[in-house]
């Protein structure tokens, strides 16, 4: 749950919020859900992707440097497939929002099942604490992915910066981080429960969709945030299946 809190959707839609008029700012909902489910995808596609390279390139356990190697590419495959998926919804001005919506919740389901058929083969590890310099990392990465939000809204409109906000970049620099310390196979029980937590961030677009134009960005914010915290508080009370 924890790994799906809205981060970097608070920092894009404040942007978006800012520079789109309240409008344009609406024509973002629909583009939502979608790109989220296949967000889900894309780590179901890093963690087979990571495996096959391993079983190709490397016979045993691969060095430090070898994992690298590994997650970069994984990294920049994953990432091309989820813009391959998704940049439609932007070029074709995809609006309608129960038929994104519909989308999500297959692909929620699906990742859900490889998720927890993966968790079930692979013993549980301890918590990451993550280091400082892995935190600025994140933070430096997910800077990036604001400022690429923010150009593509300002130069290209609501639906490429909707979408391009929607890239898991959160997601990304947490797989990586996982990945370096443990394997692959690691990732399905550190990510296990993101879908059900994933609801969330359709929760947060969901209320700026209304709180944006009626308080504003800031004040706007304040209440999406509350309230997607409440709601993962709410979620992380449900009792997970072993």
């Amino acid at each position: 749950i924890i790994l799906s809190l809205p981060s970097t959707i608070v920092v894009n839609f404040f942007f978006l919020g800012l520079i789109l008029k309240p409008d344009d700012f609406q024509k973002i909902l629909p583009l939502v859900p979608a790109p989220i489910g296949i967000s889900l995808i894309f780590i179901a596609a890093y963690i087979y992707i990571a495996k096959w390279i391993n079983i190709l390139l490397f016979k045993s356990s691969p060095t430090k440097k070898q994992k690298i190697f590994v997650i970069v590419v994984t990294s920049l495959i994953s990432s091309a497939i989820w813009l391959v998926l998704s940049l439609p919804f932007a070029i074709y001005q995809f609006s309608n929002f129960i038929l994104s919506l519909l989308i999500f919740i297959v692909l929620a389901l699906l990742s859900h099942l490889i998720m927890a058929r993966g968790s079930r083969k692979y013993k549980e590890e301890k918590p990451l604490k993550y280091k400082p310099a892995q935190q600025l990392g994140r933070a430096i990465f997910a800077g990036l992915m604001v400022a690429t939000t923010v150009y593509f809204g300002q130069t290209m409109g609501a639906f490429w910066g909707g979408v391009i906000a929607m890239f898991p970049a959160a997601f990304l620099a947490s797989i990586a981080i996982i990945h370096y310390y443990y394997n692959q196979e690691a990732l399905f029980s550190f990510f296990k429960t993101v879908p059900l937590g994933s609801t969330t961030l359709i929760l947060y677009a969901w209320i700026s969709h209304y709180s944006f134009p009626l308080l504003g960005v800031f004040y706007g914010t304040c209440v999406c945030i509350v309230v997607s915290f409440l709601y993962s508080w709410l979620l992380s009370c449900i009792p997970s299946k072993p």
